[in-house]
């Protein structure tokens, strides 16, 4: 598949004379170039040092553009630039420096405004991600801007055939407004992987991970790394918030998970009048 996105080609008008003083002009078609990447707002950055940052994303998205608007202009064909998903002795289905396209196979409602997104890998791949690391999302919305953001898949890391990435929809939310108009079926544009969060077993005798909403995502794939390991006796206790009891994200899976011995967690409510209170 072609990352191309732009919708309508560029005519320029060329003015040919000649000694007679008979002009004329000619059209001529300019090749299709992708939407320039949108520049994050101020707000958009949370603060607490991501890495990358969403304005280390811009910047990154924005020499992509640079390169494929000249392969373009040169006559290349920028399908080469869509990793493959192919046979084993290709590379990975997804590639940190160019998008791949997976198709979007289910859509779960997690909450009232929080939706489990199930992508497609093929030939039973995985994704081959480490604990801790995340991927990148880029639509384009109608104004033909191309906005990215960072979500951290919550399936199992080494599932094969599929990943599931947790999302929000936010009232005003410049990217998720769009996911609003996926149907199963699409074709999404996703690289990565990214971050630089590493961990070692047995590193720490204790761990508190503390989260709210959706943060719940790049923790969730800590606690499960860890609890996997049977040689691993670190010792994690959660602290997770949310406004309201049906709002707990993933909650079965987190009560499922405190069977193990190393495993604690306390859930913290904004708002309290929905809860229903049971001997």
């Amino acid at each position: 598949y072609h990352v191309l996105l732009a919708s309508k080609p560029m005519m320029a008008e060329v003015e040919l004379s000649s000694s007679s003083s008979c002009s004329s002009t000619l059209l001529v078609e300019e090749p299709l170039l992708p939407p320039k990447p949108t520049a994050p707002l101020p707000s958009d950055c949370c603060g607490t040092g991501c890495c990358p940052c969403v304005h280390d994303l811009y910047q990154d998205e924005l020499q992509l553009w640079k390169k494929q608007c000249a392969q373009i202009k040169g006559g290349k064909d920028t399908t080469s630039d869509i990793q493959d998903t192919g046979e084993d002795d290709l590379p990975a289905p997804i590639h940190p420096h160019s998008y791949s396209f997976f198709e979007l196979k289910e859509i779960t409602s997690l909450s009232s405004n929080t939706f489990l997104y199930t992508f497609h890998l093929e030939h039973n791949k995985s994704l081959q991600l480490k604990v801790g690391e995340h991927i990148v999302l880029k639509q384009v919305n109608e104004k033909e801007m191309t906005i990215t953001r960072q979500y951290t898949p919550v399936s199992e890391l080494m599932d094969q055939g599929k990943f599931e990435v947790l999302i929000k929809i936010y009232d005003k939310g410049r990217m998720t407004q769009l996911l609003k108009a996926w149907k199963i079926g699409d074709l999404i544009p996703w690289r990565g992987p990214f971050g630089k969060f590493s961990y070692s077993r047995n590193s720490f005798e204790r761990i508190l991970l503390l989260g709210a909403g959706t943060g719940i995502a790049p923790l969730y794939q800590v606690i499960r790394s860890v609890l996997a390991d049977n040689d691993d006796e670190t010792h994690m206790s959660l602290l997770y918030a949310s406004k309201t009891f049906p709002e707990i994200l993933l909650r079965n899976e987190l009560l499922e998970l405190t069977s193990h011995w190393n495993f604690v967690m306390q859930h913290f409510l904004s708002k309290t009048d929905t809860i229903a209170v049971k001997k």
